[in-house]
């Protein structure tokens, strides 16, 4: 069967010269044997076409260059080394991104509430103060109420508090002095979770941004164990700015390198707040 495929096959590749047609015919109905023990072997066919096929191998005669397979100890520990300076790498940029997220995701919480509040104030009023303190309400029931809380700052068993995208608490009051009962205004307070510069700067461009409709902002700290609270800073929003009798420096004017200096005196502190108040009224 040996000779008679591989005579087939010759004759199916190319044009073979006749005589190794006919011995190829010959081969198929006499058989290999009794025809090259004749003398009519064709010596123009090579003798590749007919010989017998060898007996195989052991798999111990084959050489171990053609049983070998897979990667060397060194080869993998440079693989695992790559990936892992890779990751290291990839986390870290994921890292960086979702920081930046966050604080984009901040100063928009913050400027809806704000933006909210300024279109809304004219409606609410705060309950008549005591003599010689001050009534406060707290808005933010009312605010998430009237929708005015984005949904994802709201915790569902803290219906009285919301938390900006670093979990950092936020309160709005509405403030009428007693000693000038003319006097009131919307304070929006950012009580840091943690204190943090980035946070911090991130907070103050945004009431810079929105100086124009803000009485004042300041950023104060306090201590663990202790009612005492002490102003960092106070600035005048364009409002307070426009009084010829202000002595605060004003947020229009107040430089990066100032506001860095600020929130690095924040960021030392164990608490630290910053608040902005608007609304206010004379």
């Amino acid at each position: 069967r040996n000779f008679s495929t591989t005579c087939t096959t010759l004759g199916t590749r190319g044009e073979k010269l006749q005589a190794d047609a006919a011995l190829c015919t010959r081969i198929a109905e006499n058989g290999a044997d009794k025809v090259l023990s004749s003398e009519e072997e064709n010596p123009s066919v090579h003798k590749t076409y007919v010989n017998f096929p060898t007996s195989r191998k052991s798999a111990l005669d084959v050489p171990l260059y053609a049983i070998s397979s897979g990667r060397s100890m060194v080869e993998m520990l440079g693989v695992l080394t790559i990936i892992g300076v890779l990751s290291v790498g990839a986390i870290a940029g994921y890292s960086k991104a979702m920081f930046k997220y966050k604080l984009n995701k901040q100063e928009e919480q913050i400027s809806t509430i704000l933006y909210n509040s300024l279109t809304s104030a004219e409606q609410f009023s705060p309950p008549p103060p005591n003599p010689g303190t001050s009534s406060v309400e707290d808005m933010i029931p009312i605010y998430i109420k009237l929708g005015y809380i984005p949904v994802e700052m709201i915790k569902p068993r803290l219906t009285d508090n919301v938390f900006d995208a670093f979990n950092n608490n936020i309160y709005v009051k509405y403030i009428n002095w007693d000693t000038s009962p003319s006097q009131k205004y919307l304070q929006l307070t950012v009580w840091f979770s943690t204190p943090d510069v980035a946070q911090c700067m991130n907070i103050l461009t945004l009431f810079k941004a929105m100086r124009e409709n803000l009485y004042s902002a300041f950023i104060y700290r306090s201590y663990e164990n202790s009612d005492n609270n002490s102003f960092i800073s106070r600035m005048a929003g364009n409002i307070l700015c426009a009084n010829k009798y202000n002595t605060y420096p004003c947020l229009k004017n107040i430089t990066i390198s100032e506001m860095q200096h600020l929130c690095d005196v924040c960021a030392e502190t164990q608490s630290c707040r910053l608040s902005v108040q608007y609304n206010h009224t004379n």
